[in-house]
């Protein structure tokens, strides 16, 4: 008779959600090759990666843990290594200055934009169609970013996952204050909350920026480049 202290684990059953999570990550892994993404293991979680001078983008395949019915989900995750220094001006507290510019399910890229999951009972004869999805939807979104006129999109809102305060940031990041000055000009509409909350700054100026409004994180932005000067 088998030692079913020691046997047990050759008796159990494979997990459905790692099954589909990685025969979906391989072929996820041939669609995103050419582009210039290479696949890394993060425990149990598949991710891709590319970087681009400071860009780091990345796709990675996660257990949807906000569906009650289980399966996967799919984001994307766009970083700037030039980012952290630029924040360390105004980042409470300084030392946990992020690199991210922002992230989200790939099906927020839609339009409209949209939640996507996948079931854990995902056929395999989808897998295909699905790492085509995520090339044709990621590869453009994370290209836009290197375009002349990402500066016109940022001021127009036209970039899916940025939010204002760090559609500002990559205003100064990319055209330097004076591109800053044209964004916050932009948002006359915004002027009354973002003078509020630059009355504030002195009130919140312990508070860790993690824990702010996107209006909060612009004043901080505001005051330390002097934008309204």
């Amino acid at each position: 008779m088998k030692n079913r202290l020691f046997s047990g684990s050759s008796d159990a059953k494979p997990d459905p959600l790692e099954t589909v999570s990685s025969s979906l990550a391989r072929n996820i892994e041939d669609a995103m090759r050419a582009p210039g993404f290479r696949r890394f293991q993060n425990g149990s979680t598949p991710l891709f990666e590319r970087r681009l001078d400071d860009w780091i983008e990345e796709v990675v395949i996660r257990p949807d843990t906000t569906s009650p019915l289980g399966g996967i989900r799919i984001t994307v995750h766009l970083g700037n290594a030039a980012l952290r220094e630029m924040r360390s001006r105004y980042w409470e507290p300084v030392s946990r200055a992020p690199v991210l510019v922002c992230s989200g399910n790939i099906g927020e890229l839609d339009l409209p934009p949209r939640v996507r999951h996948w079931p854990s009972t995902l056929g395999t004869e989808h897998f295909a169609t699905v790492a085509t999805l995520v090339r044709e939807t990621a590869i453009p979104w994370f290209r836009q970013f290197r375009d002349e006129e990402l500066l016109d999109r940022l001021l127009i809102r036209a970039v899916p996952l940025v939010d204002m305060a760090t559609a500002l940031e990559l205003s100064i990041l990319l055209g330097g204050t004076k591109a800053g000055r044209k964004y916050v000009s932009a948002f006359k509409g915004c002027s009354s909350a973002l003078g509020l909350e630059m009355e504030r700054l002195t009130m919140t100026a312990s508070t860790a920026t993690d824990h702010l409004s996107t209006m909060q994180r612009m004043a901080r932005v505001v005051a330390s480049y002097r934008l309204l000067d």
